[in-house]
């Protein structure tokens, strides 16, 4: 398998565990409030849609990240999360806020 089709075949199967996994597990909560700024980063693209990409293991589609915005924490919900391929937990993830 050349890298690109590794890669691709890595992420159907992530996305298929995540389908078959999402309804049989309770949704967590991610403290990334008080988290180094160099472990993530994250990007407002609008009113409550929120881009980021961090580094932690089991974020999941339907999970919560607490983000600070200022003095104010958030609380967003995962709508849609990709893993890479290397190092295996950093993610990019659309996530709507509050």
């Amino acid at each position: 398998m050349t890298g690109q089709v590794k890669r691709a075949w890595y992420m159907t199967v992530l996305s298929a565990l995540e389908q078959a996994t999402r309804w049989s597990r309770t949704p967590k909560v991610h403290d990334f409030s008080q988290q180094s700024p160099d472990i993530f980063a994250f990007e407002r693209m609008g009113e409550n849609q929120v881009q980021m990409t961090g580094q932690k293991r089991h974020v999941m589609r339907g999970d919560y990240i607490l983000l600070q915005f200022g003095q104010q924490p958030h609380l967003c919900q995962v709508q849609h999360i990709d893993y890479y391929a290397a190092p295996s937990d950093m993610w990019t993830a659309s996530l709507l806020t509050d």
